[in-house]
């Protein structure tokens, strides 16, 4: 299956770290629903032809009574087959830039939510029931900003599983936001992903069933160069203070040249900034100050 092709307007660099459906067990409440109309139904034909045997007698009494008794079971089959389709295709997946959850309302009705996983405030999961317990599978409630409305996973496999997985993951976005982190988001714990109810513990697992983009075809960073507006350069000079000799730390900020950063829709590497303002400082311990984007005026000939 290509998971790929299900998520909506994915993108090139973006990995799928969660996909399941509810559990087959969640099915099981309908399924039993329907078996038990059957019954019902096959129970009350036959007792009809022993209780009320006018029935048979009159051919078109006979005639009538089979036709409600077809119609009654041929009602109980789209109703087993609509529950279903209403399980089968909710499917919540969770990927390197976001959270999707897809909610299939009766046959002709769908609903798909996103959310950013830098919005994730807290993550729950619970299991209730004895079948809930034994067979792992239960709810997972993600918790959002007050302009968005809390997403909750439905009977899904191994629930704690994949609220550490969320976790993880909107807490190494948060920190990328925040400029702390320029890392590629991927989870770090022993459990990195779970497939249609398989938990994978390998990158290189994710990558065969083509959920995880492998490392070579992804970009390095998510910073461009238009994005560099000064660099922080620090000096240490020692000085004389009453014949004692004092390290004296000096700061000055350098903005690069428009001719040293092009505008540039690529990631910038920390070779490229290097080598870009190797002319402007020399001899300096470099700490690069990301602030607001540059904006760059093409060279008049």
């Amino acid at each position: 299956m290509n998971f790929r092709q299900v998520v909506p307007n994915i993108r090139d660099d973006e990995s799928i770290y969660v996909f399941v459906r509810p559990h087959w067990l969640s099915f099981l409440p309908w399924l039993g629903l329907g078996l038990g109309l059957v019954i019902i139904g096959i129970t009350v034909v036959i007792s009809t032809f022993f209780v009320i045997p006018e029935i048979t007698a009159n051919p078109l009494t006979y005639d009538i009574f089979i036709i409600m008794s077809a119609a009654f079971f041929l009602i109980i089959i789209p109703f087993i087959t609509v529950a279903f389709i209403d399980i089968y295709y909710d499917v919540h997946i969770v990927t390197s830039r976001r959270l999707v959850d897809i909610d299939q309302h009766n046959l002709f009705m769908r609903e798909i939510s996103e959310l950013a996983l830098e919005e994730v405030q807290d993550v729950n999961c619970k299991s209730e029931g004895v079948f809930a317990a034994l067979f792992d599978f239960g709810m997972v409630e993600i918790a959002t900003s007050a302009s968005h409305m809390n997403f909750e996973f439905d009977n899904v496999p191994h629930p704690q599983q994949i609220a550490g997985i969320i976790l993880d993951l909107a807490d190494q976005a948060k920190t990328r936001i925040e400029g702390m982190n320029t890392a590629m988001i991927e989870p770090r714990g022993e459990e990195k992903g779970m497939i249609n109810g398989q938990l994978y513990t390998s990158f290189e697992e994710l990558e065969k069933i083509g959920a995880r983009v492998p490392q070579s075809t992804r970009s390095t960073s998510s910073l461009p160069l238009s994005t560099l507006s000064s660099v922080k350069s620090t000096t240490t000079k020692t000085v004389e203070v009453a014949g004692i000799p004092i390290e004296k730390e000096e700061d000055d900020t350098i903005k690069p040249n428009s001719s040293s950063l092009r505008q540039s829709s690529s990631p910038a590497l920390p070779s490229q900034v290097k080598s870009a303002l190797e002319t402007q400082s020399k001899n300096k311990d470099l700490e690069i100050v990301i602030d607001e984007p540059i904006n760059h005026r093409p060279e008049k000939k």
